[in-house]
């Protein structure tokens, strides 16, 4: 027999009590006594409204928290799949004993571990999900549907402890308990959520026993049934507790792989084993759901495909390296003076100013404060830097803050003693240890730099509201792992875009360098049009850009606009520093289908680029990832209690 019904009409307690009674009916024995009716059961229930508003209104305050679960957008309504997982006894026991220790259900042993499990998957600070109850109290004799689906939101930002959890789920459960059966529109209303904005996307029920349970302790004699239900939600966790621990889970496979829906169904089940191992006072963090295999596989994940050695020159050693292979060919280029220098001149300027801050007694552990134009000294002046093994800070000239004074009495300027800011502001006086440095000039003779003493150095950069810090090894490698990931050799010829003051201009100067290539460093032109930077291109023959993605969006734009070829030198185009928008970059992909395309990422405290994709094809409602781990590299997302984000979920700042 197969039998379908409307879950409108029916919840599973009355599944098993019509089916007892049809069983009564065909075998010829007594009727068993009637309940109340549904229409008098439903009567019963009350709702005290100010109470329920502020329950509610309470535990749904923060919609954040609501995340979607990381899947396909919803189209269609297909079949939904079921996976099922049975825990071991022993398991289970100790699930109990946990349970009985920390003074809580077992149910609120499973909330716990779903709600981690949401919290790793979205990497938001919380979970929310569909709580689902019986409705029934008392009236377990009643046919019709008495179920209800309490919206349960949960924060963990501020929560250590797995004992801290358990208690205040079990609080937030009671609190909600007395308003179950309170309309989902009133609690929707109670929550201030707008529109159709998502209460939750999965839903969790927890029952003792099964239904072949509940229809052989009734006398049914039809034990052999299996229940499949539909629901509209993304995934229904079913969790039955006879003995064992049986979880079901339901998911809407046009949205849901099986494949996930079963890493999620095994990581919920080694959430619960790790919490039947744990104690009160065990870290959330310890609790672990993915199993060896899982972690091994997210660890190779993390690590770039073209590894940087782990020994490499630094900076200003490979720079000289390059001198003495390149030495002739041109180095630098000002666009706004037609200036250029070869890489040998590029060097003996860079080892005179090094002798001369080694004079004023700049050395290792100091940060020297760099205020010059874009332009050819201001590369020198940070190679001469690097030399000593001193770091450097470039300051922005064209910010309003910053002022240099003309006739600087003496010719260095640092912060002794650490490594630390630098700093210019028309409020400060002199005497106070700030020191200017001088434009530097070329040198007629090449000294040698092996006894300036090349060390660690301890960078610092400043971008506005943003900073970072790194090791000249660090440095180093970013730039050799950057000649490696854009293919760099003397034959390109790269545009030195960004701002000084930005990270992304070491990128574009460092690599550029290293590979014996042409640093462009440009003029006004590009910020006029996007023209002037297109003839830009033509006029040195430009290979590479790294542009800020507003600024290539604003590109993208134009050209689609007043198409124009691209210039025949341009191989390989990287952006960043900002979300991708997809359309542009299928516009791009049409316009300029010759030209490699880059996404690259990296926040400056990981040393300017950490990730980079690739792009050539994008997948229909796809984002323009971050692609994988540079060569200098290694990538771990973590979700917000510091566990590793399984394969397939978000990682939140």
């Amino acid at each position: 027999m197969v039998w379908t019904i409307h879950h409108a009409l029916i919840d599973g307690t009355s599944i098993a009590l019509i089916l007892t009674e049809l069983w009564r009916i065909l075998s010829g024995d007594p009727l068993m006594a009637p309940g109340i009716g549904f229409v008098q059961a439903i009567r019963e229930r009350h709702l005290d409204e100010p109470p329920a508003r502020a329950a509610f209104a309470a535990t749904l305050s923060d919609e954040t928290i609501a995340s979607a679960f990381p899947a396909a957008p919803a189209k269609t309504h297909g079949p939904m799949h079921q996976t099922d997982l049975t825990l071991s006894m022993d398991a289970c026991d100790a699930i109990r004993r946990l349970a009985h220790a920390a003074q809580v259900t077992t149910l609120t042993v499973v909330q716990a571990a779903w709600s981690m499990l949401l919290m790793r998957w979205t990497g938001r600070s919380g979970a929310a999900f569909g709580l689902v109850g019986s409705g029934r109290g008392r009236n377990d004799r009643v046919a019709g549907c008495l179920v209800t689906t309490v919206p349960f939101q949960v924060r963990m930002d501020d929560i250590r402890t797995f004992g801290d959890l358990l208690a205040r789920l079990r609080a937030q459960t009671l609190q909600l308990r007395p308003h179950s059966h309170a309309r989902q529109t009133l609690i929707r209303q109670w929550s201030g959520r707008q529109g159709r904005a998502a209460l939750y996307d999965t839903v969790l029920m927890y029952q003792r026993g099964t239904l072949a349970a509940r229809l052989a302790a009734d006398g049914c004699g039809w034990t052999d049934v299996r229940l499949i239900e539909e629901g509209t939600a993304l995934m229904s966790l079913s969790v039955h507790d006879e003995g064992a621990l049986w979880l079901s889970l339901e998911h809407d496979a046009a949205r849901l792989p099986d494949e996930v829906a079963t890493r999620i169904l095994h990581q919920m089940a080694n959430l619960l084993q790790a919490m039947g191992r744990a104690d009160t006072d065990t870290p959330l963090s310890d609790l672990t759901m993915l199993d060896a295999e899982e972690q091994r596989h997210l660890h190779a994940l993390g690590r770039p495909d073209r590894p940087v050695p782990d020994v490499l020159p630094d900076l200003a050693s490979a720079f000289e390296a390059t001198v003495a292979r390149h030495g002739d060919r041109t180095a630098v280029t000002e666009a706004q003076t037609g200036h250029s220098v070869d890489f040998r001149t590029l060097d003996q300027q860079a080892n005179a100013l090094a002798a001369r801050l080694v004079e004023c007694g700049i050395g290792p552990q100091d940060v020297v404060a760099i205020a010059l134009p874009r332009s050819v000294r201001q590369i020198a002046a940070m190679l001469a830097t690097l030399k000593v093994g001193a770091g450097f800070l470039l300051l922005d000239l064209d910010q309003s803050r910053l002022s240099v004074r003309p006739d600087p009495p003496s010719p260095c300027q640092g912060h002794r003693g650490r490594a630390g800011h630098a700093t210019v502001d028309r409020r400060t006086e002199r005497g106070d240890g700030r020191r200017c440095l001088p434009s530097p000039r070329p040198a007629a003779t090449t000294a040698g730099c092996g006894q300036l003493g090349l060390c660690h150095l301890h960078l610092r950069l400043h971008r506005n509201a943003q900073g970072g810090s790194g090791l000249n090894a660090a440095l180093s490698a970013h730039a050799h792992a950057m000649v490696n990931a854009y293919a760099l050799t003397e034959r390109d010829a790269v545009l030195q875009f960004a701002t000084p003051s930005f990270d992304v201009a070491l990128e574009e100067v460092w690599p550029t360098l290293l590979s014996g290539a042409h640093v462009v460093l440009r003029d006004a032109t590009p910020l006029g049009s996007i023209q002037g930077l297109l003839d830009l291109v033509r006029r040195h023959g430009l290979t590479v850009l790294n542009l800020p993605a507003s600024y290539w969006q604003q590109m993208v734009a134009d050209l689609r606009d007043h198409p124009r070829p691209i210039p025949d030198s341009l191989r390989l185009l990287v952006t960043g520093s900002e979300r991708v928008p997809p359309a542009a970059f299928r516009e791009w992909q049409r316009l300029a289908p010759g030209v490699r395309f880059v996404n690259a990422y990296g926040p400056a405290e990981a040393t300017v680029t950490s990730t980079l994709w690739q792009g050539s094809s994008l997948s229909a409602g796809s984002e323009v990832p971050i692609g994988r781990p540079a060569g200098h590299a290694r990538v771990v997302l973590r979700a917000p209690d510091g566990t590793p984000t399984p394969v397939g979920g978000e990682e939140r700042s």
